[in-house]
């Protein structure tokens, strides 16, 4: 016997399911049991409400029903609705400002945001090509400078701008921004030392935009044009499990954007899942 948590439709399945059918086995052979985390009676009430708060639809199918689901695979942020999770919520003065980085000269992408630990609401975007993080760091101040002017902003993005920009520079990409956003805001850093994976940033952005209690708890600001059309366009690496399809003209400005959200949203809102899980025999 094995007791397995599925990862898609892995080696597991193909052992006890697609290999199964083509050698025409029966039941008695080889046989898939699925149990529901719901049917453990020693588990919490309030343990599994955390789960569906935090799990996307498609992780709630496979982690706590034990479906076999394709979760690398077609559409990336499957839950995002355009009709609903857009919206026009503006900047609310109360709250501090999160600005989201994501390192490419073409283009260069921070995403703008602001939450009060539960919510998020994405309320601009910027978007450069052929541009240096000093050029970005203008950007920001010159459009969010005078209505944000010496008040909180946390830095989070993709953890290789913490590199050297080159062997006889002792700057990074974030020494530059910290150094040039501290002239407007008050900055605190909360960059993470290693990234995370892809399905782990990818699994956090889908259950903000839908959790397994139906509720959606991210808004994107109708002026986010690349987020949105990230959201609505990436999609899975065909022959590579688990990448991003970033081939062809048509994918290569794809991405960015939405990486850049969601260093953020995986670092403050996780969906952790254990992954694997004991195996007996």
């Amino acid at each position: 016997m094995l007791f397995r948590s599925p990862n898609g439709f892995d080696w597991l399945w193909e052992y006890l399911q697609d290999e199964k059918d083509r050698k025409g086995l029966n039941n008695t052979d080889r046989r898939i049991i699925s149990m529901s985390t719901f049917e453990n009676p020693f588990l919490a009430d309030s343990y599994l409400k955390s789960l569906l708060n935090s799990y996307s639809p498609q992780q709630i199918k496979q982690e706590l029903l034990g479906k076999f689901v394709n979760v690398t695979a077609g559409q990336v942020y499957v839950a995002f609705d355009r009709f609903k999770n857009v919206a026009n919520v503006p900047y609310a003065p109360g709250y501090p400002l999160v600005f989201c980085f994501d390192f490419n000269r073409t283009p260069y992408c921070v995403t703008i945001l602001q939450h009060d630990n539960e919510r998020v609401n994405v309320i601009d975007e910027i978007s450069l090509s052929q541009a240096t993080t000093w050029d970005v760091a203008n950007k920001l101040k010159e459009r969010w400078g005078k209505i944000h002017n010496g008040k909180d902003v946390f830095i989070y993005g993709d953890p290789m701008g913490q590199h050297k920009l080159s062997t006889v520079s002792h700057r990074t990409d974030y020494d530059i921004i910290q150094q040039s956003l501290s002239e407007i805001f008050n900055i605190s850093m909360r960059v993470k030392r290693r990234a995370p994976s892809i399905i782990d940033r990818v699994n956090a952005v889908n259950a903000m935009l839908l959790n397994g209690k139906g509720d959606r708890r991210m808004t994107i600001h109708p002026n986010c044009h690349s987020l949105i059309r990230d959201l609505e366009q990436v999609t899975w690496h065909p022959h590579t499990k688990g990448q991003l399809n970033k081939s062809g003209e048509a994918n290569r400005m794809l991405t960015h954007m939405s990486d850049s959200l969601g260093y953020f949203i995986v670092s403050k809102f996780p969906a952790n899942i254990a992954r694997g899980g004991r195996i007996s025999m």
